[in-house]
């Protein structure tokens, strides 16, 4: 199904354009620096404490621009499906109904997931 495909198409160019990976790899270099602080010897457990809270603080921070940034990204396509619902193009419930199939989210979670990985 075309409609289908622009859709998921759309949401590939909005992750890759609202920048998804950036914030979330920012979440897992500090979840990094949080473990390493943890693990390392050296700091007593005051200057621990304060690493983690920070790091804590900052992965917060992050979880939220991951969140909105991705809910932006599911916005483009949904807004553009029903768009097209609107100018008679497409049935948005059909296309939805096809989305929704576990196969196809599979298949999408793939795409998404080997495009982001190319775009690198």
């Amino acid at each position: 199904m075309l409609s289908a495909v622009v859709t998921v198409t759309l949401y590939i160019v909005a992750v890759r354009l609202l920048k998804v990976g950036t914030p979330a790899a920012s979440a897992v270099a500090t979840a990094r620096q949080a473990t390493a602080a943890m693990a390392d010897g050296t700091l007593g457990a005051h200057d621990r404490g304060r690493v983690v809270r920070r790091a804590a603080r900052r992965l917060l921070g992050l979880s939220f621009d991951i969140v909105l940034r991705a809910a932006f990204a599911a916005v483009v396509p949904a807004a553009t499906l029903y768009l097209f619902d609107a100018l008679g193009l497409v049935s948005a419930a059909v296309a939805t109904a096809f989305l929704l199939r576990p196969e196809v989210i599979a298949m999408s979670a793939a795409a998404t997931v080997g495009a982001v990985l190319l775009w690198r």
